[in-house]
């Protein structure tokens, strides 16, 4: 797995021939922690700037910190089902798409359906797969939101509000007016259960639970999501976006797919853009009903996917040692990153994202603004005209480098 992690130049002979003594002497441990406890050394030992990162897929000078995407690349695995697919591109793969819904569904332990009728016959699992989640959350959007201009859609505030953004865009568009209720979160940024409950009317069709949430990394109980799937009307669609499940750090966490399975108004989207780390292939999928998943891949462009896309994401689903090992540096670099805001005394939001909201104390967007001047990208997606997040900014958990190098000029823009 050598591919995981690019190596950053130290400018020191002697620390280089002190890290290579160390890897060998670890020959029992996997090249993954030889890597880990590699980079670990390096960024102890001394300090470096923005000029010496060269992120993974990102251009050198740059810390880019802010989409919430995988610093450690793809998935070792994912690469190698990409490059065993390209000299077959001149060749339609029908199956490309059912084979991923198959290993989908036998990855959250799906009964086997029947065996496919034909080539172009679904899988007959209840998984839809899509080019990117995004396209499925559009989708559902005019699905269950517009409702042919008669929906109402409620999404909690702040949250990572992709389908208030389209609702909103497709009023403008068509002259409809879609109402759209975005209900506050609690104190700690966490979806107030109780309050969605009580904005449903009538007319509600299409609720959105981001969970963990999406800017501040709270998650939600799942014996609370349980209890409001039960109190909602059957007719209301319930969409339970788990972009980032896979950072949860509680042990022992249920997710949302069961739910789906008992209830015919519960979907639950996914991507392979955050801990897989094939953002650019664009491949996400959801589940639920199976009548539903057979209702959505009917509009939708599930065989479209690009061969390459399929089989890289098959791929990447089987590598589990890459997910353990992102989820394990990710959570050694957010460990740091607390710690280092512990010592500025900044408040933070403690995540099960792969990302951290803070509070710098000062407006976020001026924050923002300075930072990125300096080759730094942070985000504040969802934040602007939302006085509550005013002087708030989210930092992707990146590799340790990288998160060192974005502390160092925190730092500097805090006291200046």
């Amino acid at each position: 797995m050598s591919s995981i992690k690019h190596r950053q130049t130290t400018g020191s002979v002697s620390r280089r021939r002190f890290l290579s003594g160390a890897i060998a002497g670890a020959g029992t441990l996997a090249l993954s922690d030889r890597l880990a406890m590699a980079q670990s050394i390096v960024s102890a030992s001394a300090p470096i700037t923005v000029d010496e990162i060269q992120g993974w897929g990102e251009v050198p000078g740059v810390v880019d910190i802010g989409d919430n995407e995988n610093p450690y690349g793809p998935s070792p695995r994912a690469v190698r089902a990409v490059a065993k697919s390209l000299l077959d591109v001149n060749r339609y793969d029908f199956g490309s798409s059912r084979k991923l819904e198959s290993a989908i569904g036998e990855f959250h332990g799906f009964p086997a359906p029947p065996p496919a009728a034909n080539r172009f016959a679904p899988s007959g699992y209840p998984v839809y797969v899509e080019g990117g989640s995004s396209f499925i959350l559009k989708q559902l959007a005019v699905r269950y939101g517009v409702a042919d201009g008669n929906g109402e859609v409620i999404e909690a505030y702040p949250a990572y509000g992709g389908v208030t953004r389209f609702i909103n865009g497709y009023s403008r568009l068509f002259g409809t007016e879609i109402t759209v209720r975005r209900v506050p979160t609690t104190a700690d940024f966490t979806h107030d259960l109780d309050a969605m409950l009580a904005a449903v009317t009538p007319k509600t069709s299409l609720i959105v639970i981001t969970n963990p949430n999406n800017p501040s990394g709270t998650l939600l109980p799942q014996a609370d999501i349980a209890r409001f799937v039960a109190a909602v009307p059957g007719n209301v669609m319930i969409l339970i976006d788990e972009a980032y499940i896979h950072f949860v750090r509680e042990p022992g966490y249920e997710d949302s797919v069961a739910l789906s399975q008992r209830h015919k108004n519960v979907l639950v989207s996914r991507t392979f853009s955050k801990i897989y780390g094939i953002a650019g292939l664009r491949v996400g999928y959801v589940v639920g009903d199976l009548d539903l998943i057979n209702e959505l891949k009917f509009f939708g462009n599930s065989s479209g996917i690009g061969t390459i896309n399929c089989y890289a994401a098959i791929a990447a689903l089987e590598d589990r040692a890459f997910v353990r090992h992102v989820k394990r540096m990710t959570n050694d670099v957010k460990d740091y990153f607390y710690g280092e805001m512990d010592k500025l005394g900044l408040s933070y939001i403690p995540s099960h994202s792969s990302f951290v909201l803070i509070n710098a104390g000062q407006s976020g967007a001026e924050l923002h603004q300075r930072m990125a001047a300096r080759n730094i990208k942070l985000s504040r997606l969802g934040m602007d005209g939302n006085p509550l997040l005013d002087n708030y900014i989210r930092f992707t958990m990146g590799t340790h480098d990288e998160v060192q190098v974005a502390i160092s000029a925190l730092k500097e823009e805090l006291a200046a």
